[in-house]
């Protein structure tokens, strides 16, 4: 858990000061987080020399490809193995683009990344920083840094409410097949699947000795779950709770928005308070609510087994 005495408090302060702003102006703010999914940035003019003409990068894949290829090299250090370059390689690709992907698959449609260089250039871009960075300086400052790692946390959060919306549930709402249009369970899970998706394949595949799945892969699924039936019910794109209740549904922009922030809200904090805030996170309170309500144990299946003593 990063914590810093004087960043940790003004991080909490500024990011509730910019949701009472995004509150306060929701068209601007709803327009601003949309821009963002398609915007990119260009590298500098001294490094492009080395390049045959200007390279755009998208800024949000930039961001979570940085915390995919920081997470994997800090969990690679701390288990101490070495993986062939083109492994790690591979396995951040999945972990960044695995979900999306997996939902293009699924609903028989070409994932959303590959229709543009952008995506994969900028985990090229972040793949390249993280191990071959001369003397090492941007992982140094990456993990030295308390306010940069939230900066790319905030970017990574925003990142992954699109892929619950527009890279995950959209997919399924103006899918080619007309079952999967109407279907809830595919506007659902294809949300909760974009987002988390790669984390689930990547810990399945278990690069890291950790099998079964391990609890932040599940606490990552469980996030996007929660955004996606929030997503849903916000457009209720199918007509159902306008047809039972009269229900007026939230403009696209405007729940991709409230999806954004709450993507922020489920992943940020953690990196600022001084306790485990992961039970009082909003995907843990809904889940508690709905095991509550259906009676349902936290736990399946076989007990763990008991150690043996000697």
């Amino acid at each position: 858990m990063w914590t810093h005495k004087v960043a940790s408090p003004a991080a909490v302060v500024a990011l509730g000061a910019a949701l009472f702003c995004c509150a306060q102006r929701t068209a601007r703010a709803a327009a601003w987080y949309g821009a963002l999914e398609s915007h990119s940035f260009l590298l500098p003019p001294i490094v492009a020399k080395a390049l045959p003409a200007w390279v755009r990068f998208s800024t949000l894949d930039f961001f979570g490809s940085v915390v995919c290829c920081a997470d994997y090299r800090r969990k690679l250090e701390a288990a101490g193995q070495s993986h062939p370059w083109f492994a790690a390689l591979a396995t951040s690709t999945l972990m960044q683009f695995g979900g999306t992907t997996l939902v293009g698959l699924l609903l028989g449609q070409p994932p959303s990344w590959t229709l543009s260089h952008n995506a994969p250039r900028s985990l090229l871009l972040a793949f390249w920083l993280t191990w071959s960075c001369p003397g090492d300086l941007w992982t140094t400052a990456y993990e030295n840094s308390f306010v940069l790692r939230l900066f790319f946390a905030t970017g990574a959060a925003l990142s992954s409410g699109h892929a619950i919306t527009s890279w995950g549930q959209d997919k399924a709402l103006n899918a080619f097949h007309v079952q999967a249009q109407g279907a809830v369970f595919s506007a659902v899970i294809a949300g909760a699947l974009g987002a988390s998706g790669g984390g689930l394949l990547a810990a399945l595949l278990d690069p890291f000795g950790e099998r079964p799945v391990g609890q932040r892969s599940y606490g990552a699924f469980l996030r996007a779950a929660v955004g996606s039936v929030a997503y849903y019910l916000l457009r209720d794109p199918h007509g159902v709770l306008a047809d039972e209740y009269g229900y007026a549904a939230v403009a696209p922009a405007t729940a991709k928005m409230i999806v954004g922030a709450y993507a922020v809200l489920g992943a940020v904090p953690d990196m600022v308070v001084t306790f485990d805030a992961s039970p009082y996170a909003p995907a843990r309170l809904v889940e508690a609510a709905v095991r509550f309500a259906l009676r349902v144990p936290p736990r399946v299946g076989a007990p763990p087994a008991k150690a043996k003593t000697a």
